[in-house]
This record gives C-alpha cells, structure tokens and sequence, in this order.
C-alpha cells in the first residue's frame, strides 16, 4: 500500500505548479533554508498556471514562510454548444421519406452484394452520412 498522501496525489491526478528546489521556509534554529510549502494544480485544469513562484520581497515581519504568488490565466473562450435534437418532435414521416429518397438515389448502397470488407465499409460510412443529414434537417 503506498503512503495516503501519495495516493491522493496519484488519484486526484495533482502535480506541483511551484518549480523544483526553491525555498519557501527560513528554519528558526540555524537559519537554513528548506522546501516545506507547495502549490499543487489538477494536471486536468483548463486554467493555465503564467507564474507561480516564491515573493521574497514581499515576506511580512516576523514569519519564516515566504510568500507564493500564483499567476493563473482565467481567460474565458465561448464553445459552441452541442447540437441536441429533439426526437419527440421529430416528424418522422418526413424522416423516413428522406431516408429512403437519399437510399433509393445512392448506387452504393443499392450495390446488389459487397465484394470486399471496404466496400461494406464505404456502405456503412454512407448509410451513417444520411441519416445524420436527415437528422440534422429541422
């Protein structure tokens, strides 16, 4: 079993933002110097992370942590929503009639038989293409 924190880490699919082998903390006693804070991010995040690095500069009076800027890129870009239809709607007369118009109009799939594994494919590819066009017409 491995450690509870590594398994958070592997399934929350985490990875650190703040680069490697910077400081964050001045230990008290000797002064040193070590890595105790982290910024963690979702490898999954449509957020893109410009900047995430240690402010010395800007270390308040009488801490040992030093501060962590985090510069996120919270653009919004629009997406065209998916198109959903609306089968209980459907006229469904005029649906089958278009159907079977663009069937009855194609040589392809009124091919008496399919003499290779591509011409079937080809059958299929244009079977799907008619009903997604009879599909789409409103």
């Amino acid at each position: 079993m491995l450690n509870p924190l590594l398994e958070l880490i592997i399934n929350m699919r985490l990875e650190m933002a703040l680069p490697k082998n910077i400081p964050t903390l001045e230990a008290r006693h000797g002064r040193r110097w070590t890595r105790l804070d982290n910024v963690w991010r979702n490898t999954d995040s449509e957020s893109k992370i410009l900047a995430c690095e240690v402010q010395g500069n800007l270390r308040p009076v009488n801490t040992d942590h030093l501060p962590i800027i985090t510069t996120l890129d919270l653009s919004f870009y629009p997406t065209n929503p998916d198109t959903h239809f609306n089968f209980k709607q459907a006229d469904w007369d005029k649906f089958e009639n278009m159907v079977k118009d663009k069937m009855e109009n194609s040589p392809l799939l009124n091919s008496p038989a399919f003499n290779t594994e591509q011409e079937l494919e080809d059958a299929v590819n244009k079977l799907f293409k008619i009903l997604q066009e009879a599909t789409a017409v409103r």
